[in-house]
């Protein structure tokens, strides 16, 4: 009998002990960011190409959520929700509108999945949205590449 609530007692503390790795864990920590790329405005059928880059000090911090054991929160360069699966996370999407010398632009940065090899995290993102003046509203689209080295 001893020898029965010996096994019971150790194939529990066995069972609970072995808990699931969180995925997310690979991903937490603070990333120097290499974001480049350009966005296009068309204005009455001519095409203008801004560059878009990160400066050298450009960082992105992800943190755990405690509400959920899949999402995990990005700030600094991009401020979103993502979700975490395995080696890869993907970013919800950020819409932002500014107004600078009677130019309005709202513009939506679409992330694609990103992929964490080591300590760089790798995905491009897509931009599409328009810019506004004087009641007229032109398109705007283009891409960034996204390469995070975790510090």
């Amino acid at each position: 009998m001893k020898c029965l609530l010996w096994i019971a007692t150790t194939t529990i503390i066995v069972m609970t002990s072995c808990s699931k790795a969180d995925e997310r864990d690979q991903f937490v920590g603070t990333y120097r960011i290499n974001a480049t790329g350009s966005y296009s405005l068309v204005i009455d059928g001519q095409t203008y190409t801004e560059p878009i880059s990160s400066d050298n000090n450009a960082t992105l911090t992800i943190t755990k959520s405690s509400n959920s054991d899949n999402i995990v929160f990005v700030s600094g360069f991009y401020n979103a929700e993502a979700d975490v699966v395995g080696n890869t996370i993907t970013i919800d999407s950020e819409t932002d509108t500014q107004t600078q010398n009677g130019i309005t632009i709202t513009m939506t940065v679409s992330h694609n999945r990103g992929t964490l090899s080591g300590n760089t995290l790798s995905f491009t993102s897509n931009i599409t949205g328009n810019a506004y003046y004087q009641g007229y509203s032109y398109p705007l689209y283009g891409n960034i590449s996204n390469v995070a080295y975790k510090q």
